[in-house]
């Protein structure tokens, strides 16, 4: 497992690079597809066998999330419904914004963790 996680980094490094690479170089989208798809896959992975703690689904939960999705399916609705467009593209942008900063701030999280010394991590 140890050697798994330290494979963890170059391809997060791997993933990084086939983002930025299409802005300077041509590279076929089906490439960049299956080389990002398996570096993250493989990630998710190690990630997930490096784990100690693990969690459980209660019987509670299972039965709850029919209702929530609903909720959340009906409340979609009605924002669409009854919101304007330009409101709605606002709260979108600023809603996939917050997400992305998060998930950029996961995944490098790792990555800088290793790299910068401990004073600034």
């Amino acid at each position: 497992v140890k050697q798994l996680e330290a494979l963890a980094t170059p391809a997060l490094l791997l993933i990084c690079l086939f983002q930025a690479l299409p802005y300077f170089f041509f590279v076929h989208p089906y490439i960049q597809l299956i080389v990002s798809t398996c570096c993250t896959v493989f990630v998710g992975c190690v990630r997930s066998v490096s784990q100690t703690e693990s969690e459980a689904m209660s019987s509670k939960d299972a039965y709850m999330f029919p209702v929530i999705g609903s909720g959340v399916l009906f409340s979609l609705y009605v924002l669409i419904k009854y919101v304007s467009k330009d409101y709605l593209n606002i709260l979108l942008g600023l809603y996939f914004f917050a997400i992305g900063v998060a998930v950029v701030h996961g995944a490098t999280q790792p990555v800088l963790k290793d790299l910068l010394p401990k004073s600034l991590s």
